[in-house]
């Protein structure tokens, strides 16, 4: 049995599958996103450990136990900051990926490297909720506990720390944070020195199959795991979202629709992008990256209609059923999902969400159909800006928790004019996890016989209807039309 952990931005997620593929334990928990100010995201990781412990236990309800686990590996949110004492003890809320505060200190560190070294170095914009920035705005902000750091890890990194003891990283997530060369892996010493950052709070960085640690007795006993399991190191929730759905070269590309929204497109070379408005990270294994446009806010949006609008109380299926009542084109209702800023493809942080066209005669399925197109217009976005660097794709395989939605499936394929490959896995990242974890055991050769024993097409793809196509080919570029128009009283309303 393989164990896979999924530490999400709005819940964490275990899955246990037997070394043929098969789901055989499940377990979640959710929690929130914690706004103490305006811009401000964080998490407290005490909580993310708990839900941790729960989740796990919840898997072991059925007919498995602890000592059925033979490996146990990891996904997690990416950039967040996570900041531990001498002692290894939590210094504040974990500051995370959708965090804006330090807006500043972005322009102070675009400032000092300047565009060239980050174009050809970096090979990612600096943007808030990042490390690098994260931790410059604790060093000039809360001074006090930026000189108690001893330790900065990466959100999944600590629930490994926790059930092992251990403090390292591995290489995907290590890409994310700026403080790693994207090319060779190592902590960049040139750009913390430059930037004025120690280099021995960032742990060692390992690749995603390496051991990582055992279980330790305390972890045993809290989880209802074996002491002495092995633990993988895993990835970044992207890399292992993209092994979950079997993408592992390039020609495949991923569309996720979780909390935030990703487009990934494998790639066997480090992207140079002078508009720096994607991101390029590396893959699982060594000598692979992959080029990303982001959304901050994807999922989330829907969340937010679901919670102002109907009190958390009416389901998302009887939403779907709402807003399958709405035309294509929401009768005119626009929705603009930058609700924390947007990364891909204006990378600014100041951006912020719109309903545009309102009219009497719409109801709420209305509402419901536009936040769903604007989600997949912003997702468009990715996709296209991903497209315009080279590596186009033959495949489109849709992913995260948005694929659940047959009505929000559809208005992707007919926004993206591409047809939606769907997988038999539901939980991509975890399972990706999983393999991980077995192609670190040794019980896969490879990744490509761990994903090919896990990962099935699940049906025919979710095929475009090409007169809604053409359609929204024109509301997509009103949709661009109000972000470009609308620059400077996004900014005026911070």
């Amino acid at each position: 049995m393989l164990m896979g952990i999924d530490l999400g931005t709005s819940s964490l997620k275990v899955v246990v599958i037997d070394e043929n593929g098969i789901l055989r334990g499940f377990g979640a928990e959710s929690y929130a996103i914690h706004t103490p100010k305006p811009g401000f995201a964080e998490q407290d990781p005490h909580i993310w450990w708990d839900a941790c412990c729960n989740a796990i236990r919840q898997c072991f309800s059925g007919d498995i136990n602890g000592k059925d686990i033979t490996a146990i590996s990891f996904s997690g949110q990416m950039h967040g900051t996570v900041m531990l004492g001498s002692a290894g003890e939590v210094l504040g809320n974990a500051i995370i990926h959708c965090d804006g505060r330090s807006v500043e200190q972005v322009t102070a560190i675009e400032a000092i490297l300047g565009r060239e070294y980050i174009v050809n170095h970096v090979l990612n914009p600096i943007f808030p909720g990042f490390q690098i920035p994260t931790l410059l705005w604790l060093k000039e902000n809360e001074s006090e506990t930026f000189a108690q750091i001893k330790t900065v890890l990466s959100p999944k990194d600590y629930l490994r720390f926790r059930l092992t003891g251990d403090i390292i990283t591995e290489n995907s997530d290590a890409s994310a944070t700026l403080a790693y060369d994207i090319r060779s892996g190592k902590l960049n010493i040139s750009l913390l020195d430059m930037v004025n950052l120690p280099a021995d709070i960032f742990p060692k960085s390992i690749e995603s199959t390496t051991y990582a640690g055992y279980i330790t007795k305390d972890a045993a006993a809290t989880t209802g795991l074996s002491p002495g399991t092995p633990v993988i190191a895993g990835g970044s929730d992207q890399v292992m979202q993209a092994i979950g759905n079997g993408v592992l070269s390039p020609g495949d590309a991923t569309i996720t629709i979780g909390t935030g929204g990703q487009v990934l497109f494998p790639t066997e070379v480090p992207i140079i992008n002078p508009q720096l408005n994607t991101h390029t990270f590396s893959g699982a294994r060594p000598g692979t990256w992959y080029v990303m446009g982001a959304m901050l806010s994807a999922g989330a949006c829907l969340n937010w209609l679901r919670k102002i609008m109907f009190d958390n109380q009416l389901s998302y299926i009887d939403m779907d059923s709402l807003a399958e009542n709405a035309p294509a084109g929401s009768g005119g209702l626009m929705f603009l999902p930058s609700m924390r800023g947007e990364r891909t493809p204006y990378l600014n942080p100041g951006l912020k969400g719109m309903f545009f066209g309102l009219s009497p005669e719409m109801d709420r399925g209305t509402l419901v159909r536009a936040v769903m197109e604007g989600v997949a217009f912003g997702m468009n976005e990715c996709l296209q800006t991903c497209i315009s660097l080279g590596p186009t794709p033959n495949r489109v395989i849709a992913s995260g928790g948005a694929t659940r939605s047959k009505l929000w499936l559809q208005i992707q394929a007919d926004i993206y004019g591409q047809p939606l490959y769907l997988n038999n896995v539901t939980e991509h990242a975890a399972v990706g996890a999983a393999i991980v974890a077995g192609v670190g055991l040794g019980l896969y050769k490879d990744f490509q016989v761990g994903c090919s024993t896990a990962v099935k097409p699940a049906g025919e793809p979710v095929l475009p209807n090409m007169d809604n196509y053409m359609f929204y080919q024109e509301r997509f570029q009103l949709f661009r039309q109000l972000y470009n128009s609308n620059m400077v009283n996004f900014e005026r309303g911070t």
